[in-house]
């Protein structure tokens, strides 16, 4: 009996993971960033109706959520790696930039 029911639970647990969803991720791009000595503005990105303002990770070690446009103002000329997340019905999407600040 403790067979059967092990081959069963099993089953059921096979057979339950093979109906799941997967979640992938949202396709998303920026669009229009615009450079201004050290400071960048971007105007938008291709994704309709998210589920709430995007986070922006500047690579500066500074981070804030907001709806577009996003603007930061670094404080030194360099490289930074801009990450910018987003859910739109309850799926991540993310999407970089790279940057090359000079004065």
């Amino acid at each position: 009996m403790k067979i059967v029911a092990f081959v069963l639970t099993m089953l059921v647990t096979v057979l339950a993971a093979g109906c799941a969803t997967v979640n992938r991720p949202i396709p998303i791009a920026l669009l229009d960033p615009e450079v201004d000595g050290l400071t960048v503005t971007v105007n938008g990105a291709t994704i309709t109706d998210p589920d709430g303002p995007f986070l922006w990770n500047w690579g500066d070690g500074t981070t804030n959520t907001s709806w577009f446009p996003g603007k930061h103002t670094y404080h030194e000329p360099g490289f930074y790696h801009v990450v910018v997340e987003v859910r739109r019905h309850g799926k991540p999407g993310t999407e970089d930039l790279y940057l090359k600040l000079a004065h």
